[in-house]
């Protein structure tokens, strides 16, 4: 009976040790508000499994305003020596 006891103690322990230690706190979600540079757009073929730039290569901008709003720019590099 003692070492019965002894274990509900100590399960008792464990779980009230567990419980304190989960925080109520919020965590903050990573926010990617603002103008972003597209640096690479790749697509792949499927037949071949290989990759290669889109359309020969795009430039672009992307602008996100956090309440789900977003807007994309693309061009094809080197439009402006056109």
């Amino acid at each position: 009976m003692k070492i019965k006891e002894n274990l509900k103690i100590i399960v008792s322990i464990g779980i009230l040790a567990f419980a304190f230690s989960c925080s109520n706190d919020k965590l903050t979600n990573p926010t990617i508000t603002g103008l972003w540079k597209l640096e690479i757009m790749k697509v792949r073929d499927t037949t071949t499994n290989t990759w290669s730039d889109y359309k020969g290569g795009m430039d672009g901008y992307l602008l996100y305003d956090g309440t789900g709003h977003v807007a994309l720019h693309l061009y094809e590099k080197g439009y402006e020596k056109a």
